[in-house]
């Protein structure tokens, strides 16, 4: 994490680490083969545009740069290990 702060802002980085288990739930979801309701749709990309539009304080700041540099591989690649291993350990 704290490489993830050195390469990119505080205010980006966080508010993504904080929803990435709620993102990946709507990423797996269909993959898993579960139906999802399209409220459930409606509250994942709510989570989302709220993970992007959180570290801004006007909308015209919007820069997709900000979110796609080294620290945002940095921040998404731990939370993605955790998970990781948390699949394996339950498939032993």
């Amino acid at each position: 994490m704290v490489t993830a702060y050195q390469y990119a802002d505080i205010g980006v980085i966080y508010p993504m680490i904080r929803a990435l288990p709620i993102l990946m739930v709507a990423i797996a979801t269909p993959l898993l083969g579960q139906p999802s309701t399209w409220l459930q749709w409606i509250g994942f990309g709510l989570i989302t545009i709220g993970c992007v539009v959180i570290p801004l304080q006007h909308f015209n700041q919007f820069n997709i740069r900000a979110y796609f540099n080294k620290g945002m591989f940095w921040s998404l690649n731990k939370p993605l290990e955790q998970r990781l291993i948390q699949l394996l350990i339950n498939q032993c």
